[in-house]
C-alpha cells in the first residue's frame, strides 16, 4: 500500500499538469479544471484495486486511461451545465404567481440583456444551441465553422452566464 500511495504520487505530480491544460482546454475555465481533474484522480485511487498495483509500468498504462477519463469527465461537466441552464431556463418558464409574472419579466429582460453582452458570434452559436436546440457539429455545418471553434465559443458563452448568475 505504501509503494502504491508512493508511485501514486509520482504518477499524479507527473500526469497532473497535462490534464489539467487538456481539461483546461475543453471547458475554457480553470476552476472546472482543476475540478475534472482532482476528481478523475480521486476515481483511479479509490478504483486502485480494480485497475491493478501503481507502478511504472502501471503509469504508462494509466496515462491513456486517465486522458480518456479526463475527455470524458469534461463532457459530463459540460452536459450538466447544459441541464443547470435549462433548469433556469425552465424555472422562469414556470414561474405563475402575479407576483412573479413581474419577476418574470426582469429575469427575462436581464437574460436578454447578457445575451446581448456576448460576441456576436458567440450569441450566435448560444442561441442555436440552446434557443434552436442544434447540436455543435449541426451549427458547425451551418456557419461553415469548425466544431472545435463552436465548443469554444458555446464554452466561453456558459462561463459568460455563470459569472454573471455568481454559479461556481
Amino acid at each position: 500500500m505504501a509503494q502504491d500511495l508512493t508511485y501514486f504520487q509520482a504518477f499524479y505530480e507527473q500526469l497532473h499538469p497535462a490534464l489539467f491544460n487538456y481539461a483546461r482546454y475543453i471547458l475554457g475555465s480553470d476552476d472546472d479544471a482543476r475540478e475534472v481533474v482532482n476528481d478523475v484522480f480521486l476515481k483511479l485511487w479509490e478504483r486502485r484495486d480494480e485497475l491493478g498495483p501503481f507502478d511504472l509500468k502501471a503509469a504508462e498504462r494509466l496515462k491513456s486511461y486517465s486522458f480518456r477519463a479526463t475527455k470524458n469527465s469534461c463532457l459530463n461537466f459540460l452536459r450538466a451545465q447544459k441541464k443547470s441552464w435549462l433548469q433556469i431556463e425552465r424555472d422562469i418558464e414556470d414561474m405563475s404567481t402575479p407576483l412573479s409574472g413581474l419577476e418574470e419579466k426582469e429575469d427575462r429582460q436581464q437574460l436578454h440583456n447578457w445575451l446581448n453582452e456576448l460576441p456576436p458570434k458567440c450569441r450566435q452559436v448560444f442561441k442555436m444551441s440552446r434557443f434552436d436546440g442544434l447540436k455543435n457539429n449541426e451549427i458547425a455545418e451551418l456557419l461553415e465553422l469548425s466544431v472545435k471553434t463552436v465548443e469554444n465559443q458555446m464554452t466561453k458563452a456558459l462561463n459568460f452566464f455563470r459569472k454573471k448568475m455568481n454559479l461556481p
